[in-house]
């Protein structure tokens, strides 16, 4: 979903990432709830595709990536998204 979208209890998650440094650590929060992480050597370039399970829905939601790379360098994006 792209920011502002509307979203059922289950929708397809796609982003990548690109670091100069490899990617050890992913993580995907759903109103502050963790529902899904990635750890390991998962490269400077990284694909994500998944189906996530929102489980209880608030009128606005919340939807935050957070990446890590190898150094510690963290970097977080956030959505807002809206159930229909």
């Amino acid at each position: 979903p792209q920011n502002g979208d509307f979203i059922g209890r289950r929708f397809r998650l796609e982003f990548s990432v690109k670091s100069s440094k490899p990617v050890n650590k992913v993580e995907i929060y759903f109103n502050d709830r963790l529902v899904d992480s990635k750890t390991g050597s998962l490269g400077a370039e990284f694909n994500y595709k998944k189906h996530i399970s929102a489980g209880s829905l608030d009128p606005q939601n919340r939807l935050r990536v957070v990446v890590e790379n190898e150094t510690g360098a963290r970097r977080e994006e956030e959505m807002l998204l809206f159930s229909d």
